[in-house]
């Protein structure tokens, strides 16, 4: 927590889904800016998300099905022409 030392602030990390809640509790009770750092699996789908090399307007929201055989892409653009229609 380098950077959270660096700007003098409190900073907090969660390397395993079991901290999780701890961190979040430290973070919101800590008195002042606060920095939480959660790491991640790169693997793990975490929601809302931006696919790599997308923009903001192809956010993706939930799983794709595994039945429909689509892009979470396309999914997506499909939803939002339907909503824009």
């Amino acid at each position: 927590m380098k950077l959270a030392e660096a700007f003098g602030v409190a900073g907090f990390r969660a390397t395993r889904t079991g901290e999780v809640e701890d961190v979040l509790l430290k973070g919101l009770s800590t008195k002042g800016p606060v920095l939480m750092e959660f790491m991640v699996d790169p693997e793990e789908n975490v929601f809302p998300m931006v696919p790599a090399g997308g923009s903001n307007v192809e956010m993706i929201f939930e799983a794709p099905a595994a039945s429909s055989g689509k892009s979470p892409r396309s999914s997506r653009k499909e939803k939002d022409s339907v909503i824009t229609a």
